[in-house]
């Protein structure tokens, strides 16, 4: 078991390396937005040899020279202004992310204090928890700016995974956030076993399960890397780039054509059917709607059906029609799909809009 465990760890230290240095030297994409992820996935690297070196009542036995390497775990105060600089710089390609010191306050007051005091054994101990529990709420306050980021781009996160054959940029960063959130959910599943349990002995266990899970999170990335190498950058299409003006008549060309046809109210509208009726190809098509509208085909689509839901409703004073005939004339096929969009467009749900317009309040 033992050997497993590590073995996991050092694969998993290993393809965080990988993944550090792809971000770092790739020429493809913003090249700040992938620094940042590059950072990010670094501090991962140095958590898990943390949780590789200090598990297993490995603390105990610490000689004072490597005491040192605790600085490496206060890193973790880095994770959160991270992944929510990273989800600003995605989500705002044209505009220069400025970074703000005090988000790094943490980490550096951290380093300067038990720096001064030479990473003292009965100091680090006698803190251990309180500084685990600093880190995991700071995090949690980077993870909702970074959810309230993604649903202001009106990007819902089920489209995160429902579809990897139309899978898209904001999709990526999805992902990425997901990811990040299930990591700190198994953080905090180790506080809970140190603190609430009384099991300190189950340190390490809960140590190789953060191992597995970055691990698991690390090849998540490159799947999807080798399965769309474009979805992390916004430059797709490498040899069919436009002018902007002709990227512009492709839009409005699409506008135009959603606003007259209404092909959305087709429930099996695909991007094939809609690049043929405008005579443009799937594949410009598909780069104008991402590069333009900050959101892959199907939630374009979904956005005109829901503005069409919010018409039907308001047009419906007499209530003679209810909320399935309503999404079933805008063309979705789905209750649930249906509910989740709506709420996240309007901020009520189907029933409390349909009451608002009969109630007139």
């Amino acid at each position: 078991m033992i050997i497993f465990i590590y073995s996991i760890a050092l694969l998993g230290m290993f393809m965080t390396l990988v993944l550090f240095f792809f971000f770092l030297i790739t020429p493809k994409g913003n090249k700040n937005e992938n620094r940042i992820l590059a950072a990010l996935i670094l501090v991962f690297g140095f958590q898990i040899f943390i949780a590789l070196s200090m598990g297993n009542y490995g603390f105990q036995y610490f000689s004072k020279p490597h005491l040192y390497i605790y600085a490496l775990k206060l890193t973790c105060f880095l994770s959160g202004p991270l992944i929510y600089y990273y989800t600003r710089a995605f989500l705002n390609k044209n505009k220069s992310i400025k970074f703000h010191l005090v988000h790094f306050t943490p980490f550096i007051c951290s380093l300067l204090f038990f720096g001064y005091s030479r990473f003292d054994l009965y100091l680090i101990s006698k803190t251990s928890v309180l500084i685990h529990s600093l880190c995991l709420l700071q995090n949690l306050v980077y993870i909702t700016g970074s959810i309230y980021l993604i649903k202001n781009s009106k990007a819902p996160f089920k489209s995160a995974i429902s579809n990897l054959q139309d899978f898209s940029f904001m999709n990526w960063v999805q992902v990425v956030l997901l990811g990040y959130i299930v990591i700190w959910v198994v953080q905090l599943n180790s506080l809970s076993v140190y603190v609430i349990l009384r099991q300190p002995g189950w340190c390490a266990y809960t140590g190789s399960i953060f191992a597995l899970i970055v691990l698991m999170f690390t090849l998540l990335i490159i799947f999807l890397l080798l399965l769309k190498p474009e979805i992390y950058h916004i430059t797709k299409y490498k040899n069919k780039n436009l002018h902007e003006l002709s990227k512009g008549d492709c839009l409005q060309k699409l506008n135009d054509y959603f606003k007259l046809k209404k092909p959305y109210l087709n429930g099996d509208i695909t991007l094939e059917d809609v690049a043929t009726d405008i005579s443009i190809s799937p594949r410009l098509l598909s780069q104008v709607i991402n590069e333009y509208c900050k959101r892959n085909f199907k939630a374009f689509v979904n956005d005109f059906r829901i503005r069409e839901c919010v018409r039907l409703f308001a047009e419906d004073t007499n209530n003679e029609k209810t909320i399935q005939e309503v999404y079933y004339m805008a063309g979705f096929n789905s209750r649930s799909v249906f509910n989740d969009l709506f709420k996240a467009h309007t901020g009520l749900t189907p029933k409390e809009f349909k009451e608002k317009i009969q109630t007139g309040k």
